[in-house]
């Protein structure tokens, strides 16, 4: 979007010049009023008019490089059409903390966005990438870094859905705009927010009468329906609405929370978008059996972390080997470089006298330390072999690991920590599989990312002991 600004041609500085008031008008009346005024010693100036480019919103962020935030030039070797499929590919919450904050980091970086075109805005197709992991005070603080200046129909529609979303309807009450154009998706939105607004305030005549409006110029399809439903029960408590939206989006929330109607879709929680879900599970006035429920989705998106005391305790390893399993988880987690005498704990390790689940435990041990430097002889390793081992996880995507190994060899850093979190699926370290924990752990390693790969690895491991 450009604004015309205009110029004087000749350089006028050094004209003699009388004070005056400025000017309250336009180009085309400048020469309205009295006919005896003329330009007798000078022509007027010649006036061109160009396009002046407003700034763009694609290096935008909270976070600068060496203040939580990433390198400026992270995405560089990445096309737009890749990231943007990636990110398309973000369909649920992200529970290991650390694979959660690298990507939080990633998406709220001032940076340099990736190289080519695509038809979606690079700022709020990360805004967009937070709202979808649960992230939506994040995404709140990236909406609130934008100036005035720059705020757009969609910027300030997203920032209403999402104070909607946690149950703020104050603040998206505050941001109703009608557009002169009713037919526009946009205007529709702010058309339904103001009705929403109406009746939550009580004002039902208001709000009636602008359902009465939207059914003369609305699409026709069955969210329409679905909203008139809502909006007759939030003045109506024993009006029964029947209306099913297609796919519930942060609005349809909002609205089914304001008509006080969340019974209905108890049962229907898994088509309730993530920041939804996680509105639910936080809400201390709901029916318990439903904020339940609801709980029980967020942990299994990946939106929450489990508690600990709904953990299943790890099993005790055989005696012969607990207490050498336990001086390495111990060892590992202290993050200090590989010894002498740790690699003498794993030489000795009486793998012979493991059960089958402490053999496929140790082998996950084993594997993720000598990752970082630790010796993990071959006789070890034929030891572990020998023993029938089953693989508990599931297994990751091949194309998405070949992705993942291919970013990471070829220094494409924000790809890396993309894929690392989606190949997690929503899992906690201790949750994913072997078969992709190891290239997750190796990639953000190979990325620069040994810090972040460490604490992945202990945490995977540390209930061992």
């Amino acid at each position: 979007m450009t604004d015309n600004v205009a110029f004087a041609a000749d350089d006028m500085s050094q004209a003699p010049h009388q004070t005056a008031p400025a000017f309250a008008g336009t180009v085309e009346n400048l020469n309205a009023g009295d006919p005896q005024v003329g330009y007798e010693e000078s022509p007027p100036p010649a006036i061109s008019v160009v396009n002046v480019e407003k700034p763009a919103l694609d290096n935008l962020g909270v976070l600068d490089q060496g203040k939580d935030g990433l390198a400026d030039n992270i995405w560089q070797k990445s096309s737009r059409e890749t990231i943007d499929n990636l990110l398309a590919n973000l369909n649920s919450g992200i529970a290991d903390d650390t694979l959660r904050n690298n990507l939080i980091n990633l998406l709220m970086t001032r940076a340099n966005p990736p190289s080519g075109t695509s038809s979606q805005d690079w700022f709020l197709l990360r805004v967009n990438a937070l709202i979808k992991i649960g992230a939506g005070d994040k995404a709140e603080q990236m909406l609130a870094s934008v100036p005035k200046s720059l705020q757009s129909q969609a910027i300030l529609q997203l920032q209403s859905e999402v104070a909607l979303a946690r149950g703020d309807y104050d603040s998206a009450c505050k941001q109703v705009r009608f557009s002169a154009n009713i037919d526009s998706t946009d205007a529709i939105f702010w058309q339904k927010l103001g009705i929403l607004c109406q009746a939550k305030a009580g004002k039902t005549d208001e709000a009636m009468l602008g359902l009465d409006v939207l059914r003369e110029t609305g699409t026709g399809k069955d969210e329409d329906a679905f909203f008139q439903d809502e909006i007759h029960k939030m003045s109506d408590k024993t009006f029964v609405a029947k209306s099913m939206p297609r796919k519930i989006s942060l609005f349809d929330f909002a609205l089914i929370r304001a008509a006080n109607d969340l019974e209905r879709f108890k049962d229907k929680l898994d088509n309730f978008p993530a920041l939804a879900i996680k509105s639910l599970a936080g809400d201390a006035t709901l029916d318990a059996n439903l904020r339940e429920r609801a709980n029980i989705r967020a942990v299994a998106l990946g939106l929450l972390p489990a508690k600990e005391v709904n953990k299943a305790p790890e099993p005790p390893f055989a005696k012969n080997v607990a207490s050498d399993v336990t001086s390495l988880v111990t060892a590992f987690a202290t993050g200090n470089p590989p010894n002498d005498a740790d690699n003498i704990v794993i030489a000795r390790l009486a793998i012979d006298d493991a059960t089958i689940q402490d053999a496929r435990r140790i082998q996950r041990l084993l594997t993720l330390m000598q990752l970082f430097g630790y010796k993990v002889s071959d006789d070890v390793w034929q030891k572990i072999f020998a023993r029938k081992n089953r693989y508990e996880g599931d297994a990751p995507a091949a194309f998405l690991v070949d992705k993942l190994l291919d970013a990471a060899a070829n220094d494409r850093k924000a790809e890396v920590i993309i894929l690392a979190a989606i190949i997690a699926d929503g899992n906690e370290s201790d949750k994913i599989g072997d078969l992709a924990l190891l290239p997750i752990l190796k990639s953000l390693k190979q990325a620069g990312f040994e810090k972040e790969a460490r604490t992945i690895a202990v945490n995977a491991v540390k209930r061992y002991r």
